[in-house]
């Protein structure tokens, strides 16, 4: 929807949306900006180490924040603004056949296109159907897990 590239300044080393959920901690892991410095770095080797020690699938957003917890102070974590940065969640609440490009916020930056459930083809394709899906190759960036 928009660059979030302006977004991502201050004396911060981790930008990160916030979640909307009570159970695993402030930060969403889904929406998340680090520069390339030592602190992003053990952020992410230890956020691996907790989902490697863990079983189940569901504690990847309590990893994350446990393990931006312990660092903290070197992160200097920046929590992004929920009407700016929506989470994937929004697209549950309020049903995704009602949020489109009319009942985001003007602000809206970034979709977490998330939460893709029940006849949902795709997410290109899902987004196309809510109207927020421009065809131009230099505003949108899809990354394909299966191709590399």
């Amino acid at each position: 929807l928009k660059d979030p590239r302006p977004y991502f300044v201050g004396d911060h080393n981790l930008w990160a949306a916030e979640e909307m959920s009570d159970w695993s901690g402030p930060y969403n892991a889904g929406v998340l900006a680090m520069k390339s410095v030592d602190a992003s770095t053990k952020c992410i080797r230890r956020w691996r180490t907790e989902l490697e020690e863990k079983e189940e699938a569901s504690t990847n957003q309590q990893s994350f924040n446990g393990a931006v917890k312990r660092l903290r102070h070197e992160l200097k974590p920046y929590m992004l603004n929920q009407t700016q940065f929506p989470v994937g969640k929004i697209l549950q609440n309020f049903g995704e056949d009602k949020v489109d490009e009319h009942t985001l916020s003007a602000d809206t930056v970034i979709l977490h296109n998330n939460h893709c459930e029940h006849k949902c083809p795709g997410k290109p394709e899902r987004l196309k159907r809510m109207g927020l899906w421009a065809d131009t190759n230099a505003v949108n960036l899809f990354i394909d897990s299966n191709h590399h």
